[in-house]
């Protein structure tokens, strides 16, 4: 039994040295840190969705952080924000860029002496639309 000493009674433990203490502290402190990370996020992130009209500045406040843009709940929000506006604005580019692309198609044809019926029809689109952009000449331009 060399290198144990009694713990109760019969039963007996190895020793340890101050380098087996030193490195069950440091990681007891290291969950420690990381529970509490975890726990401070979680406030954050509830205090965000449960008080959606306070201002960031406000919220930076009440948590007292330095900047509410470092936290992780901020910038998930906007990487989905950005996503979200990116979609969009190709949506809008889009759309913006077929009806150029329609209006240029009246102007062509109706340069070419088609009537607003022909051109509704060839396009798929409402005659009385196709009249309308002939009549106001923005088609000429375009």
């Amino acid at each position: 039994m060399v290198g144990q000493q009694p713990l109760f009674g019969n039963t007996r433990v190895a020793r340890r040295g101050p380098h087996d203490h030193g490195s069950d502290f440091l990681s007891a402190v290291c969950q420690h840190a990381a529970l509490l990370h975890d726990l401070v996020e979680l406030i954050e992130t509830v205090v965000l969705y449960k008080l959606p009209r306070l201002s960031r500045e406000e919220i930076q406040a009440m948590l007292q952080v330095h900047d509410i843009r470092e936290t992780r709940v901020y910038q998930e929000a906007k990487e989905e924000g950005l996503k979200e506006g990116m979609k969009k604005g190709m949506e809008k580019g889009m759309e913006k860029g077929m009806e150029k692309e329609r209006l240029r198609a009246i102007s062509k044809m109706a340069a070419r002496n088609m009537s607003a019926a022909e051109i509704a029809d060839i396009l798929g689109l409402d005659e009385q639309f196709v009249r309308q952009q002939m009549a106001n000449g923005s088609t000429k331009s375009v």
